[in-house]
């Protein structure tokens, strides 16, 4: 019911511009295939990556068009990722969508783009978890519309909104059984099982965004934007001082402000960005083990800092790419206190800070064949050294090969 809903919404949009018209289908397609060594903490392993993207973009005439696209992709080594309030180790993930999305010009400055799509992602936290079996497996269904108008000196305003629900399948099923195996501990597996509903992961969440895009100096330019999301966990009971759970559902907000420069030169592209982040929930936890009561638990104040440059080497198109970026991010929350590595707590609030380091490298073989190589490194530190339940400090290096085909 839900993937028909999101595309009925479009039918009536395209009914008036598919008929009558000249038709034109332009095929997109890019292809990236892998293989490489993983090193987490020291601990090495092989593994493969794959991404796929295909787009037959359909134009009714200059000024609409129909693009249905499939995203791919595979990660088949161990890495950090946050999945329910922490980082969690997997061993390899995979996700598949399918976006519909259409785009029309309703006047000289103003077009208009409205969207659908479905998503599947499959995480293996364990070697032998056979795949869509795993209780992070995860459903996204998506809805969303975006405005956006030309502006005096070249710039331009987008407003947009999007719905989207995202649904754990199997975490239902798998909570009345003892044969799967997961990262989380006995506290907070009861915290999130039937105690507290049904579906407790299963949320509904409302994303509204603007933007302002401005151009400088040749093809370089800047962007400032701010994004309010409301997440609704609507089986999800909120955990109060003794405990137990109120009759109150949890109820997340988070509100982003950021900003973006590009600056653009003969051989080379360089970028800055930054990004504000304010978490707020009126969820709670409660620690057993401890008895205490841990009051405003998933609240913080984040910020992610990422430059990049690329280059364009060779003497002729097409050229070799050289690509090197970093990204350095942090989070402080306003309540919750740091462990020790016994997990006594201090009077500490807790931090997280992660650093990224990487560079890619791409040369072109034969007709839309091309080598490419990435490598990065990442690390985090954190003053919560108990990682009985999640991740905290670590540092993964990993290096890929492979070929890539662009369509």
């Amino acid at each position: 019911m839900i993937r028909k809903f999101l595309f009925c919404g479009m039918a009536s949009a395209l009914c008036s511009t598919v008929f009558a018209q000249d038709v034109k289908i332009t095929p997109v397609a890019s292809v990236t295939l892998g293989g490489g060594r993983y090193f987490y903490s020291g601990a090495a392993s092989n593994g493969g990556s794959a991404d796929a993207y295909l787009c037959p973009v359909v134009n009714f005439s200059r000024d609409t068009a129909l693009l249905p696209m499939y995203f791919g992709t595979y990660r088949g080594t161990k890495d950090v990722r946050e999945l329910v309030g922490g980082g969690t180790l997997t061993q390899e993930t995979q996700d598949h969508a399918l976006t519909l999305r259409f785009i029309t010009r309703l006047s000289d400055d103003w077009r208009l783009r409205a969207r659908g799509g479905y998503k599947v992602e499959y995480v293996r936290e364990t070697v032998d978890e056979s795949w869509g079996a795993g209780l992070f497996d995860q459903r996204r269904a998506l809805f969303g519309i975006e405005g956006e108008t030309a502006v005096e000196g070249g710039g331009s305003v987008r407003f947009g909104a999007d719905y989207y629900a995202i649904v754990y399948p199997n975490y239902q099923s798998l909570v009345t059984k003892s044969e799967f195996e997961t990262s989380l501990d006995t506290t907070t597996y009861k915290e999130l099982s039937t105690n507290a509903g049904t579906n407790p992961l299963d949320n509904t969440n409302l994303a509204v965004s603007a933007s302002y895009s401005g151009k400088l100096a040749g093809e370089s330019g800047y962007k400032v934007f701010v994004d309010v999301i409301t997440k609704n966990f609507n089986d999800q009971s909120v955990v109060i001082v003794d405990g137990s759970f109120s009759p109150a559902i949890r109820r997340d907000l988070s509100a982003a402000l950021g900003a973006r420069l590009s600056a653009v030169f003969p051989r080379a592209r360089a970028v800055l960005s930054d990004t504000i982040e304010n978490y707020s929930s009126n969820q709670n936890s409660f620690d057993a083990g401890a008895a205490k009561f841990l009051s405003g638990h998933y609240n913080y104040i984040g910020n992610t800092f990422s430059p990049s440059i690329s280059f364009s080497l060779g003497e002729f198109e097409p050229f070799s790419m050289l690509s090197i970026f970093a990204e350095f991010a942090g989070r402080y929350y306003s309540s919750r206190p740091a462990q020790s590595a016994t997990g006594v707590y201090t009077s500490d609030k807790m931090y997280q800070a992660t650093q990224t380091a990487g560079l890619s490298f791409t040369h072109p073989i034969y007709k839309g064949f091309s080598a490419r190589m990435t490598s990065s490194y990442r690390t985090s530190y954190s003053n919560n050294l108990f990682e009985g339940n999640y991740k905290y400090n670590y540092d993964v290096f990993s290096y890929f090969m492979g070929i890539n085909w662009d369509l």
